[in-house]
Order: structure tokens, then C-alpha cells, then sequence
């Protein structure tokens, strides 16, 4: 979600000290109880022309997100949904695949005209404007609301608007939090947060007490550091490379600034939708050195004639040596019809492949029938569309092998995604309230628990992995090897125990920071070290036989 914030500021800076009235709806008078949240919305370009605003009415979700998004000032992504109840052309498909990109939406169908009620529209947002969630411990519970004491269902949600400042706690007066919002209430609501973005960034600056120093420096490079008369300096390269030597120092690889091309090839990966060359990349953890770990099927890779394992020496004729691997990424993707040269290695022998990029369009989750009477389910990537994919894979297999005599998971590198596609997977093999996952957040921890019925309990499980196994995908593999006694069948995978948020920026910029830990159902951190499996498989394995599923059948056939 991109947010002009210079913008913002200035307008409500201008808005809430301006005595005139903008709001031009005939339902919406000057005494209105909602004049204000309306008059905002219509000054940043929410709403559309009309004579009439509806305050009394209910909102639905898809009213919800088409003026969350218009306020965000979105751009609308390419490509289709997957809900199932959201046709191409209706008016709000271009809201239903923001809120699918942005992670608000996960499930099969959208729910256009679902009337919302108060906490959900509160959940939501909190989500939309990056506030962090929480557990609040019984011991520090207090009544917030008449209708709020300390055992109501959604206390942690309700505080941490309270906290926030966004609602203030009265206990002599009800919330009302299950009551269906007006879009009037919705408007006022969405002003308050918009508040308390403009307050929280205007704190933060005045917290960093050398800002003057640093804008001095900037305002001194750019009006007076030497350069011959035909070279200027470039404000972005000098903006980046501030911002990454500040995340650099933080020591932390997963807290990365991306830039708006950068920001845009991301999403696009979660999503299932990019353009490049669809291989999958695989570093070694001691030498550094990269090589291609598998191909998206009918991809310019897949038919190029690379193999995986082949080293990557070059890109267009720069060296990989000194690399990250998200510079090579960056290197190898690009625009849909472009070339790359790519030099590598294979049996001691250097070779040239010149790929000429496409649209790539990844299935997330694929499936067959493994070992005459069970199921193999390969998962790519935890994205916006993992858990319909999925869904679909099962049912295509329940059509073949309607009960499985074990099932076998492939989460080979797979480098995570959104922790609640996994969290939700996984909840088909364990039972009913489980704790998946805890997100240590430093003064405060946060459960997922299960709330599918384990549909999958008891089937045996053999999951497999490897060296790039990462994130959402090591704790689905620890989870179902604790809970539901996988056997994890493999090498000893990545060790990626944190979690990350996306804050984006008016600029299409985007910012990955590190907010949490995660501790597995059992309370155990991989963070480093990675999980262990329980079937080692060699490196050294013979060419054209897959060693992972060989030790999963012959696992198989002894039950």
C-alpha cells in the first residue's frame, strides 16, 4: 500500500485548521457527527461525485476497501484475483486484488456486500496501517468499555487501538464492537488513524534529535561537493545508499529496503506473477557460491537447457562472486522480453545461456498420486493465492486416492511468505487449537492457533527439505514434525527464525524490517540453526534419481 505522507500531512495540516466546510453532500450538514471524517475523505479524493454520502448506512467490505485503497492512493496490480465470487469487470475487483496483494484478504471467496461489523473493520485496519499485534497478559487487563471487560473475545484488538491512541477507553460507555459500522462511523474511524500516522512520524522525527545534521549533509552534497561541469549527482543513488548503510548497521539480512522496482518484483513473487527467467536460486552457506535449484515448469529457464546445480559464475558478464543473493535476483529478473546472459559452471566446464525473459506464472501448490495410494503435494512459496491452491490440489487428489495411506509434502526451496498461508496448511494435519506459532516481539509474545478441524490428523507424513527450506516453510516443517509426528526427510534447512512487515511508501518504495521471533507449537527456535531431519539425505546423489522421494517410498512401504 503506497502512501503519499508529505501529502497527507500537509492536508490535514491544512484541513483541521481550516474553518471551511469542503463536503458537499446534502445528507452530510455542518452539525453532522460525521462531517468531519467525510470532509476528509472527499479532500483526499475517496469518494466519488454524488449528491448523497449515505452516513447511516451499512458498509460493506467491498465499500471498505475501495475508500481504504483510494486514501492509500494505490495503483491497481496486474493480473486476476482468485476469489471466486469476484468477476473481471465488476467495480470492485480492482479493491478485492489490493486487499488480496496486501495480505488483508486470504481466503476463496471475496464477500463483496458483507456489511461489516466494527471490529472487523478495526482488525482490518489495524492491519492495513502496520500495527503490530499482541497478546495482552490477564494480569494487565483493566475494563476498557462497558461492553469491553477484560475476558471479551477481541480485548487485545480493542487495547491495542486504546494504546495506540486511536480509541480513547471509557468504561461508562459501550463500544458496541459487534454492532455493523456506517459508513459515517467508517469515515470518522479511518480520519483517526490517518491522525495517528501524521502524530506517530511527527514523534519520530522529533526523536531522532541529529535530523539536522543529516539534512544538513545532504543539503551540503548536493549545493556544493565538487563535480566536473558535465556530471550531477543522482538524489535516489544518494537517498538509497543512506537508507542502506542505516539498515546495514543493523547487522540483519531480512531488514532490507527495496526500491520501487524492487518493491514491485516482490509483491509480484508472493503473488505468483513475475518476469524473469523462473529458476529457483540456491546459495552455499560456506563458499557463497550460487547455483540454480530447480525451474518453473515451461519457464525460459526450464527450457533453456540449464540443469539444476549448475554454478552462476556470471550475469551479463559481471561476477557473482562478491554478490548477495538478492543482487543477483535483481540482476536476473527484469522486463518481459528482455535477454540475459548467464555464464555458468557444470562438470569443470564454463557455458553461456541467453534467456530472453517472459511472464512467469507460478502454481504455488502442484499434486499427484505418489506410491500407488498416497498423495505428494508440492508447495513453492506461501503467497497471497498458496491456500486456494492448495485447496484445489487436495480435492483433485481426493477424486484419485480419497484416503491416503501417508502424505508426502515438499517444501524443498520453498523460502516462506505470509506466515498465516503456512499457519493455515499446516492446520489440516494438527488438532483443533493447536499453537502454531508464538511471535516473540520482544516486550510481548502473540499465538496462532489452529481453528481448522485437522481434517488430516493421523495420516502419516514425511516432509521434505533442504538447504533453502526457509521462514513460514521451517515452521510448518517443525510444527508437523512436534505436533503431528512428520518424518522430515532432507538436509538440515535455512535457519530463518523471525518474521518481517512491509511498509510502503508514497514513491512505491517499500521497507522488509524484522518485527518478531517465532517459536514453534512446542516453543522451539530454529533461528540459525534450522530444522533437523529426521532421514539425512547425501548431497552426492546419483543424476536422475530423486533421493528425497526414494527415502520417502521406501518409508512408506514399511507402514
Amino acid at each position: 500500500m503506497k502512501k503519499q505522507l508529505i501529502l497527507l500531512a500537509v492536508l490535514l495540516g491544512f484541513f483541521w485548521s481550516s474553518s471551511l466546510a469542503k463536503a458537499s453532500y446534502t445528507d452530510v450538514p455542518d452539525d453532522s457527527p460525521y462531517k468531519e471524517g467525510v470532509d476528509y475523505l472527499e479532500l483526499v479524493g475517496a469518494l466519488d461525485d454524488s449528491d448523497l454520502f449515505r452516513p447511516t448506512a451499512n458498509l460493506t467490505k467491498a465499500e471498505f476497501y475501495k475508500i481504504l485503497f483510494k486514501v492509500f492512493q494505490d495503483e491497481v496490480p496486474s493480473g486476476k484475483t482468485t476469489f471466486a465470487d469476484v468477476p473481471t469487470d465488476a467495480w470492485f475487483a480492482p479493491y478485492a486484488h489490493l486487499a488480496q496483494n496486501n495480505g488483508l484478504e486470504e481466503e476463496n471467496t471475496f464477500g463483496p456486500t458483507q456489511k461489516l461489523n466494527k471490529i472487523d473493520a478495526m482488525k482490518k485496519l489495524l492491519t492495513a496501517y502496520g500495527v503490530a499485534g499482541g497478546i495482552i497478559p490477564w494480569s494487565n487487563r483493566t475494563t476498557l468499555f462497558s461492553d469491553v471487560p477484560s475476558v471479551h473475545p477481541y480485548y487485545s484488538v480493542i487495547a491495542r487501538l486504546v494504546n495506540e491512541g486511536i480509541l480513547i477507553a471509557d468504561p461508562e460507555t459501550a463500544l458496541d464492537p459487534f454492532k455493523k459500522i456506517t459508513r459515517g462511523d467508517f469515515a470518522n474511524l479511518i480520519l483517526d488513524f490517518e491522525k495517528w500516522q501524521i502524530y506517530k512520524q511527527e514523534v519520530a522525527a522529533s526523536d531522532f534529535y541529529k535530523s539536522d545534521i543529516f539534512a544538513n549533509i545532504w543539503a551540503q552534497i548536493m549545493s556544493n561537493y565538487y563535480l566536473p561541469s558535465d556530471q550531477e549527482i543522482d538524489p535516489d543513488a544518494l537517498f538509497n545508499a543512506a537508507i542502506k548503510g542505516m539498515l546495514d548497521s543493523l547487522g540483519d539480512p531480512f531488514t532490507v529496503y527495496f526500491t520501487p522496482d524492487q518493491s514491485n518484483e516482490f509483491s509480484n513473487t508472493l503473488s505468483g506473477n513475475f518476469e524473469g527467467i523462473g529458476a529457483y536460486l540456491n546459495q552455499d552457506e560456506i563458499t557463497g557460491a550460487f547455483s540454480f535449484g530447480g525451474f518453473i515448469p515451461n519457464s525460459p529457464a526450464a527450457l533453456s537447457g540449464l540443469h539444476e546445480g549448475d554454478l552462476i559464475l556470471e550475469v551479463d558478464g559481471v561476477s557473482t562472486e562478491a554478490m548477495t543473493l538478492e543482487e543477483l535476483i535483481n540482476r536476473i529478473k527484469g522486463a518481459s522480453g528482455t535477454k540475459v546472459t548467464i555464464t555458468i559452471e557444470r562438470d569443470g566446464a564454463s557455458m553461456n545461456f541467453t534467456l530472453t525473459r517472459a511472464a512467469v506464472q507460478i502454481t504455488t501448490v502442484t499434486g499427484e498420486i505418489f506410491d500407488k495410494n498416497s498423495w505428494y503435494i508440492d508447495i513453492d512459496i506461501f503467497g497471497s493465492s498458496t491456500v486456494g491452491d492448495y485447496l484445489s490440489t487436495v480435492e483433485t487428489l481426493r477424486t484419485k486416492v480419497p484416503s491416503p495411506k501417508a502424505i508426502v509434502i515438499d517444501l524443498r526451496s520453498n523460502g516462506g511468505g505470509y506466515i498465516n498461508s503456512a499457519a493455515q496448511i499446516t492446520g489440516d494435519y494438527v488438532p483443533y487449537l493447536t499453537n502454531l506459532v508464538t511471535l516473540d516481539y520482544g516486550d510481548f509474545t502473540e499465538s496462532i492457533t489452529n481453528s481448522s478441524d485437522g481434517i488430516f490428523v493421523g495420516v502419516p507424513l514425511y516432509v521434505l527439505v533442504n538447504e533453502t527450506t526457509a521462514s513460514a516453510s521451517e515452521i510448518m516443517t517443525q510444527d508437523l514434525k512436534e505436533v503431528a509426528g512428520a518424518t522430515v526427510i532432507g538436509t538440515q534447512t535455512y535457519g530463518k527464525g523471525s518474521a518481517q512487515t512491509l511498509t510502503q511508501y508514497w514513491d512505491g518504495s517499500e521497507l522488509k524490517i524484522t518485527i518478531a521471533h517465532w517459536l514453534s507449537s512446542h516453543g522451539t527456535s530454529i533461528n540459525g540453526v534450522g530444522v533437523t531431519p529426521d532421514i539425512t539425505i547425501q548431497s552426492d546423489a546419483e543424476a536422475g534419481v530423486d533421493p528425497w522421494l526414494q527415502a520417502a517410498e521406501k518409508a512408506i512401504d514399511k507402514l
